[in-house]
């Protein structure tokens, strides 16, 4: 909708971020791999590095947000802002490749994970959910890949199976008030796969369990609509 001729709305608000090669020139901080696998480790670098914005950078209003997922409107300082491993960095460390941290920068993987390797040789989609990494993840770094898994398991066959692996616990969840607050990290896995399998009245029925409704999780069903013309 465009503004009335007379509106100082602006059309475009900017936001500046510092890179991590910054902070570690300035403050010596070392974004190793305990930064991006301990959150106590993770919150105390970017505390330093969220005060240094703001006390040496206050003519550009910059926060450090560099490859995490966050807004300075919306920050708190009691926050662990997640992110930082890409999501396709950690399908290729689900895939066989090694993380490789970059102190003074952005993080990598080792490449050609699957160089030399047979197709029957490569990992099943269906077995990723067991590798160490995903197992160990205690603060849902790996949410933008779940938040997709129906779409990274390529057949209604294996989301079926996901499906069925997945309902019990997420409509646990779903159907959890707050004081007796049950969370399952894998519901947004779920409602992909219910999403993904074209399955909109079992998604819209599991969806409405939650009480009050939970946005995040209404997207699918945003999605679901579009899908069948009602967008």
């Amino acid at each position: 909708m465009p503004f009335p001729p007379d509106s100082n709305a602006p059309l475009l608000t900017l936001e500046t971020s510092v890179s991590k090669a910054l902070m570690a020139e300035a403050l010596d901080v070392s974004f190793d791999r305990e930064y991006y696998f301990d959150p106590w480790r993770r919150r105390e670098v970017d505390a330093r590095c969220h005060r240094y914005a703001e006390e040496a950078l206050q003519d550009l209003d910059a926060f450090y947000t560099e490859s995490n997922l966050g807004r300075k409107a919306w920050f708190d300082r009691n926050q662990v802002l997640v992110g930082g491993i890409q999501p396709n960095l950690i399908l290729g460390m689900l895939l066989g490749a090694e993380f490789v941290p970059a102190p003074r920068g952005d993080a990598d993987i080792s490449p050609a994970c699957w160089a030399g390797l047979a197709i029957e040789d490569l990992p099943s989609p269906n077995t990723l959910p067991d590798h160490p990494l995903i197992r160990a993840d205690g603060v849902d770094y790996l949410s933008s890949l779940t938040d997709q898994w129906g779409k990274i398991c390529l057949t209604d066959r294996l989301r079926a199976h996901w499906i069925e692996q997945l309902l019990p616990n997420t409509t646990r969840a779903l159907k959890s008030f707050r004081d007796d607050f049950y969370y399952f990290c894998g519901t947004a896995a779920c409602l992909s796969c219910l999403l993904e399998s074209g399955r909109y009245d079992e998604l819209r029925r599991l969806l409405d369990l939650d009480d009050p409704p939970f946005w995040p999780f209404e997207t699918y069903w945003a999605q679901a609509l579009v899908r069948q013309g009602a967008g």
